[in-house]
């Protein structure tokens, strides 16, 4: 009987020591990070540099041949279009000169009465959007339109607003080139002109601030109105053949808080060659964005970064350092069960970040991140964490 009992004890033990060897021997789960298929927002966009400009700027030029005073106006200065910004001590002109200032007046004139339509035509528009972003937002109110309609209709109206006050200093600039020209001619016997601010707004740059003697048509100062504030960004022509005027824009590291608003206005249909810091040729096409109600401390030619989202929306998505290709498709490992299996899938919108999963997964599904070549069909894993 003592024997018996013996026995069954050794055998006992040999299978618990056979059962322990087979254990540690057993392979592993290889350990990986696991994340989750997830459902929300999604934002494809691009990004690159890009630099501020005032979109209305106004370079006063010498009307006359003659010696320039010293000019007293300095950048930052306000100015108004009676505001008196360079003397010319005129030379003595003889009949080709004449000839040239009458011509410049005839064409002043002509652009003046075009810059007159196209005032009268976008302030007739401005009126029509403002009337139709009043009627959307009635609508909006009573639940009628959707937000999108809203928002795209109080972004049509401010553009329209914007477009009018740009035609506005045009008109005002053309006209004040008429006076020029005319008070050019009409002054030959005078041996001083007072050449005036064209526009309201601020002096930008003075050219040539000392005495000296210019020819007709030197550029002197720059004028402009600060509040007329766009941004001119050059992408590559791969990605601006996919911005869209009227994109929705962010104008991001320029020294505030948070990102400006802004709105594409107009993708440049010519492109040109610039050279990269790396000495590669790329060819670059600018994009130019209105800048939605700009800080007053943002000015000309500051440098900012332009983020143009390209998509937006509701996605079920995957991060992108979760897929792989293979044999010319998009896998993932999904996890079923404790082991990583190949899955291929539909990919739709892709982000830096993240990509859009069209079929092959559903939210909430395990998958393993950047995955290594240790990570085979069938094998076993464990989250990392």
């Amino acid at each position: 009987m003592k024997m018996t009992k013996r026995r069954w004890g050794a055998a006992v033990a040999a299978t618990i020591v056979v059962a322990g060897a087979a254990w540690a021997l057993m392979p592993k789960p290889l350990q990986v990070d696991i994340a989750q298929v997830s459902r929300g927002p999604l934002e494809v966009s691009i990004v690159d540099d890009g630099m501020t400009r005032i979109r209305e700027r106004y370079e006063v030029a010498a009307p006359v041949t003659g010696r320039l005073l010293r000019v007293e106006v300095h950048p930052g200065d306000e100015v108004g279009p009676n505001t008196p910004l360079v003397r010319i001590e005129a030379a003595p002109l003889d009949p080709k000169q004449e000839a040239q200032l009458a011509g410049r007046l005839h064409s002043a004139e002509r652009a003046a009465s075009e810059a007159q339509t196209l005032l009268r035509r976008s302030r007739d528009a401005a009126l029509r959007a403002h009337a139709e972003a009043q009627r959307v937002r009635k609508l909006a109110t009573d639940s009628i339109v959707s937000r999108d309609s809203l928002e795209a209709s109080l972004t049509a109206d401010s553009m329209a607003a914007k477009d009018q006050e740009a035609a506005r200093f045009r008109a005002e600039a053309t006209a004040y080139d008429v006076v020029v020209a005319r008070a050019a001619l009409g002054q030959l016997a005078e041996t001083e002109v007072v050449v005036h601010s064209p526009v309201r707004g601020r002096v930008l740059q003075v050219l040539h601030e000392s005495e000296k003697v210019v020819a007709a048509g030197t550029p002197l100062i720059l004028v402009g109105d600060p509040a007329s504030l766009e941004v001119v960004a050059d992408f590559l022509s791969t990605d601006a053949v996919r911005i869209q005027p009227g994109a929705n824009v962010r104008i991001e590291h320029w020294g505030g808080p948070r990102p400006l608003a802004a709105r594409v206005r107009l993708v440049e249909p010519a492109g040109f060659t610039k050279i990269s810091a790396l000495g590669v040729e790329e060819q670059r096409v600018n994009v130019v964005c209105d800048v939605i109600d700009a800080p007053a401390t943002l000015g000309d030619q500051y440098r900012v970064d332009v983020r143009v989202v390209l998509w937006h929306g509701e996605a079920t998505k995957v991060p992108a350092t979760a897929l792989f290709t293979s044999a010319g498709t998009w896998k993932v490992f999904a996890i079923r069960d404790g082991r990583a299996r190949i899955q291929t899938v539909a990919t739709g919108e892709m982000s830096d970040n993240e990509v859009e999963i069209k079929s092959g997964l559903r939210p909430g599904d395990p998958i393993v991140l950047h995955p290594s070549d240790q990570v085979l069909d069938g094998v076993r894993v464990s989250n990392r964490r």
